[in-house]
């Protein structure tokens, strides 16, 4: 539920305050207010929201004649954090980017060095779309070195891990050497 006041523009007086709920669809009508002062002159009325929940900050848009909109918007922020992981020899650095998932915009990057423990957090990040949905966040690395494959693992909550696993293969030669009568074959593992 939400609760709004209806004051005068100007006047931080209450005149009536009414409760707001999903199932009264969001809205109601202050009704029967006197039009105009003793003076004569037009009254001008305005709403607000009492009590604003912690974490939102709230819009008043609208007009007296079409009708007041009051948005509450959640403001909470949330931080991601990113560690980067080696197999095989470690560059001297990597770039690190966050997303949102689904989407290929690039939100913020960032350098990870040995230096800086290979990790970082990309904070105040916005919990919620304005539509209300609450935002799914990744990451990925920016130019994978050559002869390295990278992968993301982790979640938002406990942090992401992107590992870069080095692809370079070797090739072994071996020969036998036989001291005495040689065999058909030999087997080498």
């Amino acid at each position: 539920s939400a609760k709004v006041v209806l004051k005068k523009v100007g006047n931080s007086a209450v005149i009536e305050e009414k409760e707001l709920t999903a199932g009264g669809g969001w809205t109601t009508t202050f009704t029967g207010k006197p039009k105009y002062e003793a003076d004569g002159t037009e009254i001008k009325y305005t709403v607000e929201e009492k009590d604003i929940p912690a974490g939102y900050t709230d819009v008043l848009t609208g007009t007296m004649a079409n009708g007041f909109t009051i948005t509450n918007t959640n403001n909470e922020k949330v931080n991601v954090s990113v560690t980067k992981a080696w197999v095989g020899p470690a560059k001297t650095s990597a770039k690190v980017v966050l997303k949102k998932v689904g989407n290929p915009a690039v939100i913020e990057e960032k350098e990870l060095t040995a230096g800086g423990g290979w990790t970082t957090t990309f904070t105040g990040k916005p919990k919620y779309e304005t539509n209300g949905t609450e935002i799914k966040y990744t990451v990925e690395e920016k130019d994978v070195p050559q002869g390295y494959t990278a992968s993301v693992s982790g979640t938002m909550a406990s942090g992401f891990t992107i590992t870069n696993t080095n692809t370079e293969k070797v090739n072994v030669s071996v020969t036998k050497a036989w001291v005495g009568p040689k065999k058909a074959s030999a087997k080498v593992v």
